[in-house]
């Protein structure tokens, strides 16, 4: 009985075996073991426990990252931050610096400027003392040109510049031929300039017979007189241009009155045209001299050429007329300054 017993329990036990659910809750498969499915379901908890620690190390891995990546944003914003308040100082700094800087060179430059100022006052002061000293020099020999200017001249020389003038004389005269610094090689310009000029002047003016001839060989010579001035290249304080005109009063009042009357040439019997207004005006439109010149000569008090005075008195009409003509050519100057 006790052997049905054991027999009737040994398969009651290996029924409950393979009819019950393991540990693990799962259901047995057919044909294993209650011993084998509990290892089976051991070694699925120790994999279950290996996976869930693999899952915590990450999970432990992935926060580290995460706080690692949280705290190096951090430290970038901060970093960030902290080079843009540097950036602002420094801008700041930079800004001070560059005013600092300004306002060094700033009054660098000014005191550059008034050493500058200061040298130049001091060569401007001796540059005019240079030219006090110059034009002294200049007035003085003018004055001792002047005095003697139709006397003391290379009277050899003079004479073949004489027969040079009269020989081309004409109305379309070779304006090539009158070289004056060939004619005067090695004498000293300045004190024949006057003198070659009134040579020519006078050749004009003695063969002016009407006012009409007058005012063609002034035309005809004007290139002559402008060869003349360029060549000899005086200085305009020792015989400008001006001089044409000292010449031209002195051949008219000296060398051209009337015989019997002892009057000043003229062309009309009335006297409204003058030699004299008429060789002044053809000088002044062929641009011999320029109204500079002739007012300068006319307001010239310390001139003593004999005759003068009559001279003065044919030219008032015209003397007159062009200083209009300066003051309505000053005028129109005005009214353009006015329009811009």
């Amino acid at each position: 009985m006790d052997s049905e017993r054991r027999a009737s329990g040994e398969k009651d036990g290996s029924e409950s075996v393979t009819g019950s659910e393991s540990e693990s809750g799962m259901k047995r498969k057919p044909g294993i073991s209650a011993a084998r499915q509990k290892e089976m379901d051991r070694e699925a908890a120790m994999e279950r426990e290996k996976e869930e620690k693999k899952a915590a190390i990450r999970n432990k891995k992935q926060t580290q990252l995460d706080a690692k990546k949280k705290e190096e944003a951090v430290r970038a914003e901060a970093k960030r931050i902290a080079d843009e308040e540097a950036a602002k100082k420094k801008a700041i700094e930079d800004e001070k610096n560059a005013g600092r800087n300004k306002a060094l060179k700033d009054l660098e430059d000014q005191k550059k400027a008034k050493d500058a100022a200061a040298m130049e006052l001091v060569v401007t002061k001796k540059d005019l003392e240079k030219e006090r000293e110059r034009r002294a020099a200049l007035l003085k020999e003018k004055k001792s040109i002047q005095k003697n200017k139709y006397k003391a001249f290379a009277a050899g020389k003079m004479g073949e510049w004489e027969k040079l003038v009269k020989s081309n004389f004409g109305p379309s005269p070779d304006v090539a031929k009158f070289d004056i610094q060939k004619t005067f090689a090695g004498e000293e310009l300045a004190k024949n300039l006057h003198q070659a000029l009134y040579l020519v002047t006078r050749e004009i003016l003695h063969n002016s017979f009407t006012a009409d001839l007058c005012a063609k060989y002034v035309k005809a010579f004007a290139p002559v007189y402008e060869k003349i001035y360029a060549e000899a290249d005086v200085d305009a304080e020792i015989c400008g241009k001006d001089e044409v005109l000292y010449g031209a009063a002195k051949i008219v009042a000296n060398e051209m009155r009337s015989p019997s009357t002892k009057s000043l040439p003229v062309y009309a019997e009335d006297g409204s045209v003058s030699l004299s207004e008429t060789v002044f005006d053809a000088l002044y439109m062929e641009r011999v001299v320029d109204e500079e010149h002739i007012l300068s000569w006319y307001d010239d008090v310390d001139d003593e050429t004999k005759g003068r005075q009559d001279v003065l008195i044919h030219l008032t009409a015209f003397i007159d007329w062009l200083k209009r003509e300066d003051e309505e050519d000053e005028d129109d100057e005005d009214e353009e300054d006015g329009d811009e």
